[in-house]
């Protein structure tokens, strides 16, 4: 079974389930490729990519996988030595981090003077979510809740500005060809992976 996703989608969203699915069904071999851009499954011979955000091929199978919501983040020393906002419209005045691309995930979920939404001019850019969690220790970031709850849960991290956070949400897929009937590999993995993944939590050891 060929599967493909971002390298953070695998590290915080697939590492914790793969051992537990590979003891379930112990025939099936993983083949597991990882990359920042969106492949063309069948170029690729990939059978299931994860893919987070809109969708934008319509000829693909998809299937909502979870929800997950965002966090602006910051360290507690960058905070420390530069302040920490108070409103908005002082995120201006720091370091801000933001995405290569697209440039859709650099307007933050952020509600100011009667609008939703926050667009940023990064000080620094980065195409992968990872990175941005490393350079969090400097700076703001908005980052997916799968990336970063472990870090805001031993402190590493903390929500900036968690009142004025609107309750947008990035969607995270499985996506796949199917032509008249779907492999069971691909059936069994997907459907794994939806239920070890309800509510947005890796629970391997709960899954039916």
């Amino acid at each position: 079974l060929r599967v493909n996703a971002a390298t953070p989608v695998f590290d915080h969203v697939l590492a914790p389930l793969l051992p537990e699915f590979c003891r379930r069904y112990p025939r099936i071999r993983l083949e597991l490729t990882s990359g920042e851009t969106v492949v063309d499954l069948i170029e690729q011979r990939a059978d299931v990519a994860l893919r987070v955000g809109p969708l934008q091929d319509s000829t693909l199978n998809a299937r909502l996988l979870f929800e997950s919501r965002w966090h602006l983040v910051a360290a507690p020393a960058y905070l420390e030595s530069c302040g920490r906002p108070q409103k908005v419209e002082e995120i201006a005045g720091h370091a801000l981090l933001g995405f290569t691309q697209p440039s859709s995930l650099n307007l933050w979920p952020l509600r100011h003077a009667g609008a939703d939404g926050y667009p940023i001019e990064p000080t620094m850019a980065a195409s992968n979510g990872e990175t941005l969690r490393y350079l969090a220790r400097h700076g703001n970031a908005c980052l997916s809740d799968f990336l970063v709850r472990d870090d805001i849960a031993r402190g590493e991290l903390v929500d900036v500005l968690p009142e004025a956070v609107l309750p947008w949400k990035q969607p995270v897929w499985a996506v796949f060809y199917r032509q008249g009937f779907l492999a069971a590999r691909v059936a069994c993995f997907v459907d794994f992976l939806a239920i070890g993944l309800r509510a947005g939590l890796p629970l391997p050891l709960t899954v039916a």
